[in-house]
């Protein structure tokens, strides 16, 4: 009862030299995925009577470049 906020993150990293386009489809994929671990049962049990969030944080060597609620 003391828990109100679930989260599922997906770290994604690309290589410094990785280009804008190379990182929206990584994005896409790390979108997918959040979708998909989100429909598991055990995660919707899990995460039953809170807010339940999914972050995809994305990273370009050490720059993040993406951090945002899917």
């Amino acid at each position: 009862p003391d828990i109100e906020h679930s989260y599922i993150i997906e770290l994604k990293y690309a290589a410094r030299t990785a280009t804008d386009a190379e990182l929206a489809m990584q994005a896409d994929e790390g979108h997918r995925q959040l979708l998909q671990y989100s429909e598991d049962k055990v995660a919707r049990q899990l995460a039953s009577r809170t807010t339940f969030h999914r972050l995809l944080i994305q990273f370009r060597g050490w720059d993040m470049v993406r951090c945002e609620e899917v």
